[in-house]
């Protein structure tokens, strides 16, 4: 009987409106408790389980759906340690606008702290995509305003970082995905080129994680042989020692569920805090590259 059971029939049982069912699910307040307790008692002994929700959206043109865009492919948002982080915090606030970071301060912090040990020759390794059958795609110093944005922050942390380092060469290196193996094969290009840097600049952790991997290949160390920095201050970056720029990545994900779901949370464009976090992998440039 369960199988054919619908909100009308359960309504002729129980001798009240079919609105006045509707309203023990959707609008429980406009009824008495004693009522909607009578309303779900019944509707669990014949068992109905609820209004349609297929229905309701056709009636309200409403699906309260809400949907989060992920730059890059579905698996390699999962297999980013970042997108991991901000999804627990998502998934803390199930219940837009905008949750942010200033990302050109983010920039300008690692650039003015690139600057000030003396850095003068920078390549910035950058998620986005490539050209099939292409390692790397590369831009120069006087190609930077070519630079294809792909993931949305990463425009403003090269804007932000060029402009605390006027006298500075900097170069961008597109790797490809958001990933520790993409990194890794970006910094390989970058490391043994003739003209190697005395810095590198990685966008994301994720991406610094795999140039660590590449520096460490050739046997140099970070922060003597050459510097390097990334973003958002991932578990890992901290335990290998890496200069970064820290952001609260669960917060921002409880943020963003909570503006997408309710819309009365009276704060609706968010900025949130960040801070350099300066480690072992950066240091002065050496004197040897001029």
């Amino acid at each position: 009987m369960g199988s054919t059971i619908t909100l009308k029939t359960l309504a002729t049982e129980l001798g009240v409106s079919t609105t006045t069912v509707s309203n023990a699910y959707s609008k429980p307040d406009r009824l008495s408790a004693e009522l909607r307790q009578r309303i779900l008692d019944k509707a669990d002994e014949l068992g109905y389980c609820g209004p349609s929700a297929a229905g309701r959206a056709l009636r309200s043109g409403k699906t309260d759906v809400c949907g989060f865009l992920f730059g890059g492919d579905l698996s390699s948002a999962f297999a980013d340690p970042y997108s991991v982080i901000f999804l627990g915090g998502l998934t803390q606030r199930s219940e837009g606008d905008w949750v942010a970071i200033n990302d050109t301060k983010a920039g300008r912090l690692i650039g003015k702290h690139l600057d000030r040990l003396g850095h003068r020759k920078v390549v910035v390794i950058a998620p986005g995509c490539i050209p099939p059958g292409e390692e790397v795609m590369e831009f120069g110093a006087s190609e930077l305003d070519a630079f294809p944005s792909s993931y949305g922050y990463d425009r403003e942390r090269l804007n932000g970082l060029a402009e605390k380092m006027p006298g500075a060469e900097i170069r961008v290196v597109i790797a490809g995905p958001n990933t520790r193996e993409a990194g890794r094969a970006a910094a390989g290009y970058v490391l043994d080129d003739q003209d190697r840097p005395t810095a590198i600049v990685a966008l994301s952790d994720v991406l610094a994680l795999g140039v660590w991997d590449a520096v460490a290949d050739r046997g140099l160390k970070p922060g003597r042989d050459i510097s390097l920095s990334g973003f958002d201050d991932l578990p890992d970056a901290g335990f290998l020692g890496i200069t970064t720029i820290r952001q609260p990545i669960a917060r921002k994900g409880e943020l963003a569920g909570r503006l997408a779901m309710d819309p009365d949370y009276p704060e609706r464009q968010i900025t949130l805090p960040i801070e350099l976090v300066v480690r072992a992998s950066t240091g002065p440039a050496p004197r040897h590259v001029k």
